[in-house]
């Protein structure tokens, strides 16, 4: 996180002095929160607030996204020929994308993108079943975006869902955080003729935060039959919130706390169901 918050400092300002003194600060939210019981994102998203205000860099992402977003559009064709046209094509298809990531290098994803894929988790069968057979509370599916770019790799899975007469709302984040999906960047970047429902989340935070959710956000969140998770941000933070619905977290394990949690080597892909706590 350290290096995270240094290079995110580096984004925000070409100051040196205002560089520094976001760094520092942040630095002492990481030291001062962080502990054996602490969740990651959480802390990232006061850390990220800090340094926003320091800086008075709303979005110090905003050049690398759009980056971002133009190279996963170009990987995108190349992976939607890798995998059949069914459920389980368009679940993995989405998983891959969580290999887009910031500060990585686009031809070290396109070498994760050539290997060989498989599942070190994979319940994508039993999800297929529960929404065929719709046995589901509610015919409502809220998908919790990741980051930019990934956009296009869970477009597939959004439109295999919606075969199935369910319907799909796209959750975004209202304003900037690291490279997520914002909504000023499906409106500047992306938004073209994908008849898909969006959804913003109606806050800035790393992962999910029903305090900080806006009153829609939170009504889909209450009715969603079931709550797709994509990234480690999003599976950090649902976690710790009691939920009454099935989730299926789509990730890959970039961090060896996330991958132990999970009982997964670090790199690996996960389809993981997860049922009411």
């Amino acid at each position: 996180m350290k290096e995270l918050i240094r290079k995110t400092c580096m984004l925000a300002s070409t100051d040196r002095k205002i560089q520094k003194k976001a760094e520092e600060n942040a630095l002492k939210i990481l030291y001062e929160k962080f502990n054996s019981e602490a969740v990651p994102a959480k802390i990232s998203s006061i850390f990220h607030k800090e340094i926003k205000k320091i800086t008075s860099n709303d979005d110090p992402y905003e050049e690398y996204k759009r980056e971002e977003i133009k190279n996963a559009r170009m990987l995108f064709e190349i992976v939607k020929e890798k995998f059949p046209n069914n459920f389980y094509g368009a679940v993995a298809i989405s998983v891959l994308g969580n290999s887009i990531d910031y500060f990585r290098d686009i031809e070290d994803v396109r070498k994760d993108i050539d290997e060989g894929f498989s599942f070190a988790i994979d319940d994508t069968i039993e999800v297929e079943i529960l929404l065929k057979k719709k046995v589901l509370n509610s015919k409502e599916i809220l998908f919790l975006a990741d980051n930019s770019g990934e956009y296009f790799f869970d477009i597939p899975l959004i439109k295999s869902i919606e075969k199935m007469n369910l319907k799909v709302f796209y959750s975004i984040k209202s304003e900037a955080v690291q490279n997520d999906l914002c909504f000023v960047d499906y409106q500047n970047f992306i938004k073209g003729n994908e008849s898909i429902s969006i959804l913003p989340s109606g806050n800035g935070t790393v992962g999910i935060s029903l305090e900080e959710s806006s009153d829609e956000f939170l009504n889909v969140f209450k009715r969603a039959g079931l709550i797709i998770s994509k990234g480690m941000g999003n599976y950090e933070t649902l976690t710790e919130i009691k939920y009454e619905r099935p989730v299926f977290y789509l990730l890959k394990a970039k961090c060896i706390p996330v991958a132990d949690s999970l009982g997964v080597k670090k790199g690996d892909y996960v389809a993981k169901l997860t049922y009411c706590r």
